[in-house]
């Protein structure tokens, strides 16, 4: 039970988060919109307040036991197109691109770093909403209903105390006062995904001067969205994973062993893990439970268990209320995916 000095305090905090934003947000538009606006404000502090907090930390494998603010530990991803060929795009100008109204799908295997990408995004709109309100919906949140509607699912993510109206988010969305930002595609169960996907484009095209950014591991389905640019997060270069490891909240001793260790040769021989976040992060985990971090080659099989369990079950175990559905029986799993690590 939450106490009613902490239950004041959060408002109270969220009252000032609202009412900075809302100062930002008020010199971009023109009068009949913020009296829309100023209906929809009363209860909106929460919201904003909330996903603050929890767009400006992420909980890393490497220490589960507390939050890591973003600030410390980001590490600017690129991102690969088509249509670019082998041109990197930086995360500024892509978020640049979004901002002026491109329509995106951000794709990544697990542990990549989309969300971290789709927060930073988040923050930067909040704040400099340039006329935006930006709402991060996590799509995973759909697997909790029997009610798959998306408008419903943002309304109700807008407010804590009371639905805002179909008619004002109509008018708002109408004027383009969000930022849309759908985390997680592929977390929704595999039979509700057509449906919803389904109302995320019929959202885009309602909705012209609305934002609209989505993440997923890679899905077949984007193809035949045809407004929508596909950027599929890059894998790490040495640079970036020593930027990474330098950053992350880790024993100094077994960060400079660590950090010695990653030399040119090192990375190119174990690149498939070292350019991965989250298999970089589960290595670092490894060799400080170990105590010692000389000796990978030796021990590469168990390495390749530990990051088969970060794959199957750990990354997705830091996610609040999620749990992936699995076809394969855990040991089926370990079969195949030991096949790929000789």
């Amino acid at each position: 039970m939450v106490e009613p000095s902490t239950s004041v305090a959060l408002a109270t905090q969220a009252l000032k988060t609202a009412k900075q934003f809302w100062e930002r947000l008020k010199p971009t538009y023109q009068k009949k919109v913020l009296i829309k606006l100023e209906k929809l404000f009363s209860d909106f502090g929460m919201y904003l307040h909330l996903t603050q907090e929890r767009a400006s930390t992420v909980q890393l494998i490497s220490s589960r036991s507390v939050k890591t603010k973003i600030d410390d530990i980001y590490v600017p991803p690129k991102f690969t197109t088509n249509v670019q060929g082998d041109t990197l795009v930086s995360d500024n100008d892509l978020i640049s691109d979004i901002r002026d109204g491109k329509r995106v799908v951000v794709r990544g295997n697990g542990g990549s770093g989309k969300t971290l990408f789709l927060k930073r995004l988040w923050l930067d709109v909040f704040n400099e909403p340039k006329g935006k309100i930006p709402v991060m919906i996590e799509l995973r949140k759909f697997n909790q209903f029997s009610n798959l509607d998306l408008i419903t699912l943002i309304r109700n993510t807008l407010s804590t105390e009371k639905t805002i109206s179909e008619e004002l988010f109509h008018e708002l969305a109408k004027d383009g006062a969000f930022f849309m930002v759908f985390d997680g595609f592929d977390e929704i169960a595999v039979e509700n995904r057509d449906k919803i996907e389904a109302q995320i484009l019929d959202f885009e095209r309602q909705y012209k001067g609305c934002n609209v950014v989505v993440s997923s591991r890679p899905n077949e389905n984007f193809i035949s969205w045809q407004v929508f640019h596909t950027y599929d997060v890059a894998p790490l270069n040495r640079e970036q994973t020593l930027e990474l490891i330098n950053k992350v909240p880790v024993d100094e001793g077994i960060r400079s062993d660590f950090i010695k260790l990653i030399t040119r040769e090192f990375y190119s021989k174990y690149e498939d893990f070292l350019s991965s976040p989250l298999l970089t992060l589960m290595m670092l985990v490894t060799f400080r439970r170990k105590g010692d971090i000389s000796d990978i080659s030796d021990n590469i099989v168990e390495f390749y268990d530990n990051a088969f369990h970060a794959l199957y079950s750990e990354h997705d175990a830091i996610k609040e209320q999620y749990k992936r559905p699995h076809h394969l029986k855990i040991n089926d799993f370990r079969l195949v995916f030991s096949t790929f690590c000789i």
